[in-house]
C-alpha cells in the first residue's frame, strides 16, 4: 500500500499522518509511532526495544489489525503474513501467552455487532 502511495501521490498515509500528529502537537513519540507502523518488522525484530511508549502503540496496533482481520479487508488476503512474522515477538514483548491472545480474539469476536465492523461498548 505503501509503495502505491508513494509512487501515485509522491508519499504515504503514514507520512501525512505524522504531520497531522505534530500540527495536533500531540507528543513525539505517538507522531512517530504513527510514521512507523508500516516498519514493525525491524522494530519488533531487535531486543532493543527503544521507546517503549512507541513500542506499546504499536503492539497494540498490530494486535488489533490482526484480530479485526484488516490482511483481509485491505488487502484481500486470507493469511495476514505481517502477523505471522511478528506474533512471537509481540506476543513475547507484551507478556502475552498464546493462549492469553486466542482469549483476546474470541472475547473482541464474541462483541463484534453483527456485520459492521465495530465492537460493543
Amino acid at each position: 500500500m505503501i509503495d502505491a502511495e508513494n509512487t501515485h501521490c509522491n508519499t504515504n498515509h503514514a507520512v501525512i499522518g505524522y504531520y497531522v500528529a505534530k500540527s495536533w502537537n500531540l507528543p513525539g513519540y505517538i507522531c512517530e509511532t504513527i510514521a512507523d507502523h508500516h516498519s514493525t518488522d525491524k522494530i519488533f525484530a531487535t531486543q532493543d526495544y527503544g521507546k517503549p511508549e512507541k513500542k506499546n502503540l504499536l503492539a497494540i496496533l498490530k494486535i488489533a489489525e490482526h484480530i479485526c482481520d484488516l490482511h483481509h479487508t485491505l488487502a484481500n488476503q486470507s493469511t495476514d503474513h505481517q502477523w505471522a512474522r511478528l506474533e512471537e515477538d509481540i506476543l513475547s514483548y507484551t507478556g502475552l501467552s498464546q493462549y492469553d491472545f486466542q482469549g483476546m480474539k474470541e472475547t473482541c469476536t464474541e462483541q463484534e455487532l453483527g456485520s459492521s465492523g465495530y465492537f460493543a461498548d
